[in-house]
């Protein structure tokens, strides 16, 4: 039933399209305005790194907003309410520690490196703030040995805003969590349904089709899921998925499970990748057609970024 309520209350995000040039790459349903407040240069390597995002490719990211200003932005307060169910902590919110900030913003810059620059200026989640406690619920999904996925980005997409959280003075950054979870968001904004011309291809979703949570009756889901909830790996590739959220979507509406491919393609060992990949047809076909989405529509190339991330590392 949680995951059927969160569904519904995705689907009930109103959405705007208009129409598009074939110039245009991909461009947000609102036009926001210069970052508010104001980022200034300021001495800090944070504050730099916030700044140069700012020029460089106009995101507005912020460290040190707290309470009703995190909340706030230029196109409306940021809903709570499911903040609150995820995790009571995180409100009021308070500002990230700024060493743990420092450390992710300059993962953020070098993902950002490897994108096209104009691509990423047009990017629907204009608008990245961090934050001390984690705004996404961290026991959603839990692997066979009942660990959970770690996942610290909550978003709001009419709003174009990101919180990334897990930044508190006694948290243990999770350097691989972070990467996979800024790039999946990375990813779902660039095949989300609030972008102009920007469809991601539909035979991708018919390779699953009959494996979604909402195909048919949804007895499917529980292929993949084991008797106390926890998330099978194994038969999650066997049906085409590579995580758990992956699957909460409808073949003629897969953007979770296309984030989530791309994400996996890009930080997945490529020795888990071979092995996954020859073993699984349903998963090879859609990585294929995931990969060349990339490629054709953005001139990305997944594969290639895989190395590239894999060489980021905290730098203790």
């Amino acid at each position: 039933m949680k995951n059927i309520y969160r569904y519904i209350l995705l689907l009930l995000i109103p959405s705007v399209l208009f129409s598009c040039t074939k110039e245009e790459l991909i461009v947000s349903d609102f036009e926001a305005p210069g970052p508010v407040p104001a980022i200034a240069e300021g001495p800090s390597e944070a504050q730099q790194i916030c700044h140069a995002l700012w020029e460089k490719y106009d995101l507005h990211v912020y460290y040190t907003l707290s309470g009703d200003d995190a909340l706030n932005t230029p196109m409306g307060k940021a809903q709570t309410s499911m903040i609150e169910y995820n995790n009571p902590m995180a409100l009021p919110m308070q500002p990230a520690n700024e060493e743990l900030a420092v450390q992710y913003l300059k993962m953020m810059q070098s993902i950002l490196s490897f994108m096209p620059e104009e691509v990423m200026k047009k990017q629907l989640f204009k608008r990245h703030v961090l934050v001390a406690e984690n705004c996404a619920e961290m026991w959603m999904y839990y692997d066979e040995y009942f660990m959970p996925f770690y996942d610290n980005t909550y978003y709001e997409e009419a709003l174009g805003i990101i919180y990334h959280g897990d930044f508190t003075d006694y948290s243990f950054p999770d350097y691989a969590g972070w990467k996979y979870s800024f790039l999946s968001d990375l990813f779902y904004g660039m095949c989300e349904k609030y972008t102009k011309n920007n469809q991601i291809p539909e035979a991708y979703g018919l390779v699953s089709k009959d494996y979604y949570m909402f195909s048919g009756d949804g007895s499917a889901y529980f292929l993949y899921f084991g008797d106390y909830g926890e998330y099978l790996k194994e038969g999650g590739y066997a049906y085409g998925f590579t995580h758990p959220k992956a699957a909460e979507d409808t073949p003629d509406h897969a953007r979770y499970d296309f984030a989530h491919m791309a994400a996996w393609i890009v930080t997945a060992p490529e020795w888990e990748k071979e092995m996954a990949l020859d073993s699984y047809p349903m998963l090879k076909q859609k990585h294929d057609i995931c990969v060349g989405f990339f490629n054709s529509r953005y001139n990305v190339d997944l594969l290639e970024m895989n190395s590239l991330v894999a060489e980021l590392e905290y730098e203790w």
